[in-house]
């Protein structure tokens, strides 16, 4: 009961701030005049989401299509334009993620969500820090950490990678010239 009435309280604060008009005015002028650019970062947790979803066994083939990077671009877009931001960061990249996970709750989810009954959290930007944690986590455990760099340091990486074996191959090789007295 007390739960309940700091819940209506909440609601009746919310709605006399945000009455259905102001908000439908506000969203107008965010939609028609904020524009938001993705950060790479933003870019780089949604494209690794993308990825392991592809990745996942009993995943939906009919869901995981380019469509669905683009459904999460525009959600991130839109989250940071409520927010009234010209720049999509990894935190909107992050609601957008828990939009498209909740909305395939009946598949296998991806991450954990916490239950959408609950109500809101005192704290709800802690709140999406600690899924976003969560879902840096899960997307390191299915495409491992590279995801995470910038892709002139995957390609840095790479190349050292191919330098390195190619080390390796020539190494292996002179050893072979020397045993057999070519050296």
């Amino acid at each position: 009961a007390k739960i309940a009435n700091k819940e209506r309280k909440l609601q009746e604060v919310s709605e006399s701030m945000w009455p259905f008009e102001r908000l439908r005015q506000y969203i107008a002028h965010v939609k028609s005049t904020i524009h938001p650019q993705l950060t790479e970062d933003a870019e780089r947790l949604l494209t690794a989401y993308y990825q392991a979803q592809r990745r996942l066994e009993g995943r939906s083939v009919a869901r995981t299509t380019i469509r669905m990077l683009e459904s999460l671009i525009r959600l991130t877009q839109a989250h940071a334009r409520l927010m009234y931001r010209s720049t999509a960061t990894r935190l909107d990249a992050t609601v957008a993620v828990c939009l498209v996970e909740a909305s395939m709750l009946s598949l296998a989810p991806f991450i954990t969500l916490p239950a959408t009954n609950a109500g809101f959290e005192e704290n709800p930007d802690a709140q999406i820090r600690d899924i976003e944690v969560r879902l840096m986590r899960r997307l390191d455990e299915e495409l491992g950490p590279e995801w995470q760099h910038h892709p002139s340091e995957r390609e840095e990486m790479q190349r050292k990678r191919a330098r390195a074996d190619d080390d390796d191959e020539n190494d292996e090789n002179e050893e072979n010239d020397f045993r057999r007295g070519n050296a």
